[in-house]
């Protein structure tokens, strides 16, 4: 399975590099499916969950740096402006896949996976669309408070990071947001029991079988 294109949210980051070798070895033991898990778990999957585990420890030690970095310099415009715009991103509104995604396949109609190498069904989808206005009401509504109240650009964004923690985590793991998500967390929300999955193409459509 090769991975094409990405789409992503915006939020400011630092890029780094984290040591990959333990992280693939964690990966790799916890991308074993449980035993009552319905959810079936392909070795491309498994290979890119490992590549979705060692992208988050990235994001970890990235998000840190960033974190440190809003609450040294809290009011600076451009930490100002990263607050802002970390509450005010409406790019995926409206998009046929929204979240993190890895187009696979080399036609319009394959199906399609997110990151952590879950597939993108009908329900995966709905459940990305409301619990993204969700995440956008929670966020918004935290910085039009904390803003309001006098904190400072860069503790927003330190709670803003806090926030997305707290997301449930198929919803991280749709994101590609920390911390680290199981392998089978996004199938494991949104499967309906006793119903065939619905995959869906790049452009949002049921793919065809």
């Amino acid at each position: 399975m090769s991975s094409v294109a990405i789409i992503t949210s915006t939020q400011p980051t630092v890029s780094v590099t984290a040591g990959k070798s333990t992280v693939s070895q964690t990966a790799a033991s916890q991308s074993q499916p449980a035993a009552n898990s319905s959810s079936s778990v392909t070795i491309s999957s498994l290979a890119l969950y490992v590549n979705y585990a060692n992208t988050i420890a990235e994001k970890t030690v990235g998000q840190n740096q960033t974190i440190a970095y809003a609450l040294a310099n809290p009011t600076t415009p451009q930490t100002a402006q990263n607050a802002y715009l970390m509450t005010h991103d409406t790019s995926m509104n409206g998009s046929p896949v929204g979240g993190v995604v890895s187009i696979a396949g080399k036609t319009p109609n394959d199906d399609i996976s997110y990151a952590n190498g879950e597939p993108v069904t009908v329900a995966s989808q709905a459940y990305f669309t409301k619990q993204y206005a969700f995440y956008q009401n929670q966020a918004l509504q935290l910085y039009n408070t904390e803003n309001s109240n006098g904190t400072s650009p860069g503790q927003i964004i330190a709670d803003l990071y806090s926030l997305q923690a707290k997301q449930p985590e198929a919803f991280r793991s749709i994101m590609g947001w920390t911390p680290l998500a199981g392998p089978t967390s996004i199938q494991d929300a949104t499967n309906i029991p006793g119903t065939t999955p619905q995959y869906l193409n790049g452009a949002g459509q049921v793919a065809k079988t």
